[in-house]
């Protein structure tokens, strides 16, 4: 008993010393995920100043934007800040004037309206001709209807600067900042994980402050762009370990090594590409699979046969063989890929990974100065996987395009449609029809597929009066 324990013991140990060497092997072999983007000197720049005082600060909240600033200031080391208004006549020193344009927060309720769906199980006895009942299994989809609530929150701050030289009186420079932002949240949401709108609003601020600073700088100034490498844990580490996902690290070596079109070809190699599954692939047809199918609209006729697996949990070369017996040729070429979208038990993984390779290309055209490129990006991430990064970023860009409105009922310009928009005409891929996935894998094929249609057979509701499915023996019991 000793013996064991003391082996068992040396087992982890030596599990535990394996992935921390693979973990340090991985950190000291790759390449960083951020990029040192030097922005030089912008036409706003103030040449030869080096003090600020500000004099005038107004508008809705103007004292709390005024601290900020002050506070911003403070944290350069190239300038001074002046708390008292300074005397003389002073070359080095500017006074600032500040106005508060534009400050709004709404939040709209959305409501929509659909149904939702509840897998019953029932099970059936039925007596055979040899005098023995036997209990079968049936199935029923209970259609609930419901209203899904979501609301969108939109930002939107715009502050007017004016700078004047305290030697002439004579205006340096004037500058008008704006800064936005839009997010749905929908009732799903953690409320823990929505952030307060007066947070939100101070983040905004500190941002449209520093960018101006940025702006009026006469040094060249450097930015960190940290790129995301996705999501691929280790089964062997029951996913504690997880290094990222193989094809968008690859595009972040070229990415930080400043090969950005090679790096762009990888992220949407990602996203495009055909890819094979994995051995350790696992297709679990639960119940939340058979919702997520029933909502997909596949054939009653098709969910009748599937429903002969419920429960269970299959390997790729296994559920292949199994498709096969179920599904004609047709179907397959139909359906096969949904069947595998929806039962795949690293769903969550493809969203981090599509998101995340979306997002990199949203900061490589940017960074590129490919404005449209880079806000379709940040859009199409934000509709996988939202995050207030992805929408901050969007907003970023739609801002820097000019093409930005607040009162976005009137443009018909949100986050939520950008997220489902056509990609521009100068994307490297564009998916003409709806991605559709190939028989041997999960394989992302932009084709059509001129099949027949298949009639699909509605499923009865179940009654008082059941009439039993041939899905497979529950057991047998004795008169």
């Amino acid at each position: 008993m000793i013996q064991s324990e003391q082996a068992s013991l040396i087992s982890t140990s030596f599990l535990l010393l394996l992935v921390w060497g693979l973990l340090l092997v991985h950190l000291g072999g790759c390449s960083s995920s951020k990029i040192y983007h030097h922005r030089m000197p912008s036409e706003h720049s103030l040449e030869n100043i080096s003090r600020f005082h500000i004099d005038r600060f107004e508008g809705e909240q103007s004292g709390f934007f005024r601290e900020i600033l002050i506070y911003e200031f403070g944290k350069l080391p190239y300038v001074d800040y002046l708390e008292e208004y300074p005397m003389g006549s002073d070359g080095l020193t500017a006074i600032v004037d500040a106005e508060v344009l534009v400050l709004s927060i709404r939040e709209e309720e959305l409501l929509k309206k659909d149904n939702n769906y509840e897998l019953l199980q029932h099970k059936l006895v039925q007596e055979q001709s040899s005098g023995q009942r036997e209990a079968r299994k049936a199935f029923e989809f209970r259609e609930i209807p419901r209203e899904r609530r979501s609301f969108q929150r939109t930002l939107d701050l715009e502050i007017k600067f004016s700078f004047k030289s305290l030697e002439t009186n004579e205006v340096l420079k004037e500058i008008k900042e704006q800064v936005s932002f839009q997010q749905i949240y929908s009732e799903m949401e953690d409320e823990l994980l929505i952030p307060d709108q007066n947070q939100e609003m101070n983040r905004l601020a500190r941002l449209l402050l520093k960018r101006m600073l940025m702006k009026i700088s006469p040094v060249a100034q450097q930015e960190i762009l940290e790129l995301e490498s996705g999501s691929a844990p280790l089964e062997w580490t029951l996913k504690t370990v997880d290094f990222g996902h193989t094809g968008i690290q690859k595009g972040v070596r070229y990415a930080t090594n400043g090969e950005y079109e090679q790096s762009k070809k990888a992220f949407y190699y990602v996203l495009y590409e055909p890819k094979s599954l994995e051995k350790k692939e696992r297709f679990t047809f639960d119940d939340g699979a058979y919702i997520r199918l029933k909502r997909a609209k596949l054939p009653d006729s098709l969910m009748m046969q599937l429903l002969k697996l419920h429960g269970r949990s299959f390997k790729p070369e296994e559920l292949q063989i199994i498709m096969g017996r179920l599904m004609n040729p047709e179907e397959s070429l139909l359906y096969l890929g949904m069947i595998k979208s929806q039962t795949r038990e690293n769903r969550r993984s493809d969203a981090i990974n599509v998101a995340a390779a979306h997002y990199n290309l949203g900061i490589i055209h940017q960074l590129l100065n490919e404005l449209e490129m880079a806000s379709y990006h940040f859009a199409q991430a934000n509709a996988h996987l939202p995050k207030d990064k992805y929408a901050q970023k969007w907003a970023d860009a739609q801002i820097a395009m000019g093409v930005y409105n607040p009162v976005e009922s009137l443009t018909g310009l949100t986050i939520s449609k950008a997220g489902v928009g056509q990609a521009p005409e100068q994307s490297m891929v564009r998916t003409q029809v709806e991605p559709s996935i190939n028989f041997d894998g999960l394989d992302l094929t932009p084709a059509e597929m001129n099949m027949p249609a298949l009639k699909p057979v509605e499923l009865p509701p179940l009654t008082n009066e059941l009439q039993p499915q041939d899905v497979g023996s529950a057991g047998s019991a004795s008169p």
